[in-house]
């Protein structure tokens, strides 16, 4: 059985939220919120679900803002039991949603909030708004020695942060931006450096050569975890193609490669849309050579559209041969095909196209 990220935000979630709400405040009128908020849960779309509850949240909790998120952050530490990823994101909309007059105590509350539920979504107003304090909170996490605030401060104020508001003047001025992920350019902690990439990933969307002598920079400084940021952050300015990503990732900017064959196999596991791609090749460099190998399918629809694949990084010896294998899984190709015709795909090489071939979907 299936169950919908909508579904979580269900009557039974509520029931819950409403008991740890009253396990740390009595006077919560939670016989009056459960019945109120599970009359709201309509429709498969997750965002007005959760909007709902916390507007019901919000007429059940003290009127004054500080009082009220006092309780919310109570909630969220009560363990008996442990409070759920999905109650906390209902508590993190209504910070998001009724704090923004409230700057410190908000972002107080984001402190314990985010380590139940992230609240990169719920920081995005605050630093909309402008507010001094919300930035200079901002970099007070990203030297804490917690670093579910660092991951948070480098994640919240990314300029493309998926499903998040924009924020005027990130995308247009990345100074700022750069000079926080300065501060976690070495951070030993995994999750940090990889928020850190994401950052600068969509920095270099915007600024792509700031983005490549910023990488640059912090492997000169940092080593190893630096190498491991760039390499993720600079991962989509290599695919394409960009001289200066390539260089700093230690790619061959033009690779030196013969490909003797390019092809697809149907793909015979039973798995609707599975095909198989195959590359014969051979380095004709008369140096070792590394390269970063991508494809892009081609599909046949009106105005053609395409999206492009990471498939691997390779290091060669000189004259060395082989051959590669990806397995490409997107829904059922057959329908597809059937109804926009047979994908083409081209092979990719550190940007530049070597060879194409065609989905072989099989019958």
């Amino acid at each position: 059985m299936v169950i919908t990220v909508a579904a979580a935000i269900s009557k039974d979630l509520v029931r819950r939220l409403g008991e740890r709400l009253d396990a740390v405040n009595p006077r919560f009128d939670v016989v009056g919120f459960v019945g109120a908020a599970t009359t709201v849960l309509h429709g498969d779309d997750v965002l007005a679900r959760i909007g709902a509850v916390s507007h019901r949240l919000s007429l059940a909790l003290p009127g004054h803002f500080p009082a009220a998120v006092r309780v919310v952050v109570g909630a969220a530490e009560h363990q008996t039991p442990p409070i759920s990823v999905w109650e906390a994101v209902i508590l993190n909309h209504f910070v998001e949603t009724y704090g923004i007059p409230h700057v410190a105590e908000s972002l107080d509350a984001m402190e314990v909030l985010t380590r139940h539920a992230s609240c990169e979504l719920a920081l995005r107003p605050f630093l909309a708004w402008r507010d001094e304090r919300t930035w200079a909170r901002v970099e007070d996490w990203a030297r804490s020695a917690d670093p579910e605030l660092r991951r948070l401060a480098a994640t919240g104020t990314r300029p493309r942060l998926p499903w998040g508001m924009a924020v005027p003047g990130l995308e247009e001025q990345p100074e700022r931006s750069i000079a926080l992920l300065d501060l976690m350019s070495g951070d030993p902690v995994p999750e940090v450096r990889r928020a850190v990439a994401d950052h600068l990933c969509d920095i270099a969307e915007d600024h792509p050569d700031l983005a490549v002598a910023t990488a640059r920079r912090w492997i000169g400084d940092e080593g190893v975890e630096a190498v491991e940021i760039a390499m993720h952050g600079l991962r989509r300015l290599a695919h394409r193609g960009h001289a200066g990503a390539l260089d700093v990732l230690g790619f061959s900017e033009e690779a030196s490669l013969e490909v003797l064959r390019f092809w697809c196999e149907p793909c015979l596991l039973g798995v609707p849309g599975a095909v198989e791609l195959r590359a014969e090749l051979r380095s004709t460099s008369r140096a070792p050579q590394r390269v970063a190998l991508d494809y892009v399918v081609h599909y046949a629809t009106e105005g053609e559209a395409t999206k492009q694949f990471r498939w691997s990084t390779l290091e060669l010896a000189p004259g060395e041969s082989t051959i590669v294998r990806k397995r490409h899984c997107s829904g059922d190709l057959r329908i597809r095909a059937r109804d926009t015709g047979v994908p083409r795909v081209e092979l990719m090489v550190s940007g530049e196209t070597l060879a194409e071939t065609v989905l072989d979907l099989g019958t």
